[in-house]
């Protein structure tokens, strides 16, 4: 077992009341990034990460020290080295390697752990945003639906015009009479069309009292 040094106040899971969309001076939110709780967690990612890349280190430091052969140099150039400020590492590199591997697994324990609280997190933050926006939303969608009713009756219009003269044997004039539809519009069928696209947009948004 490797003995690891706590903090005298461990880092805790996010408390749910923490997570609180914070806003600017124009009481607008601020990116995410910039947000307390992300940003805080975030941190505590970067220091799993630090942690885990000096276990690597280590780990190579040892690996290193496994495979060096033995010292061929004298007694007294050793002495010497020693005198300058030098040391030789007490530490079984052995041991070493197995007690670096086991701090990096910590650490890549530890980064699961708060990769999953920064996602709840970033959900959270998210939905509060998101219920900022509700209204904007309803708007938005009902506008969606206006138009495309109106280009969908524009459609009908065109297409009863060219009708109209063929069922009296004539053929419409592109020259005299030009259109240019996307191909999605004939996609959108008529709002009274039960199976078609409108239709269905139309019933999605009466089940929400969108319209």
């Amino acid at each position: 077992m490797i003995a690891v040094r706590r903090r005298q106040q461990p880092q805790q899971p996010t408390d749910p009341a923490e997570i609180v969309l914070a806003l600017d001076r124009h009481d607008e939110p601020l990116p995410l990034s910039a947000q307390p709780s992300y940003a805080r967690k975030m941190a505590e990612i970067a220091e799993a990460e630090g942690v885990r890349d000096r276990a690597r280190q280590r780990d190579e430091r040892a690996r290193a020290r496994r495979l060096s052969p033995p010292p061929s140099r004298g007694a007294v150039d050793r002495m010497k080295d020693l005198a300058a400020g030098g040391f030789i590492p007490g530490t079984d590199p052995a041991h070493d390697q197995q007690a670096a591997r086991e701090e990096v697994a910590i650490a890549r324990a530890a980064e699961v752990a708060l990769h999953g609280e920064l996602a709840e997190i970033t959900s959270e933050l998210s939905y509060q945003f998101s219920q900022r926006l509700v209204a904007q939303n309803r708007a938005a969608m009902a506008a969606l639906y206006e138009h495309l009713s109106q280009a969908s009756a524009a459609l009908a219009a065109l297409q009863g015009l060219r009708a109209r003269m063929m069922a009296q044997g004539y053929q419409p004039s592109e020259v005299v009479l030009p259109t240019f539809v996307p191909a999605a519009a004939y996609q959108l069928g008529a709002p009274d069309n039960f199976g078609s696209p409108l239709a269905t947009l139309r019933r999605w948004l009466v089940e929400r009292n969108f319209i």
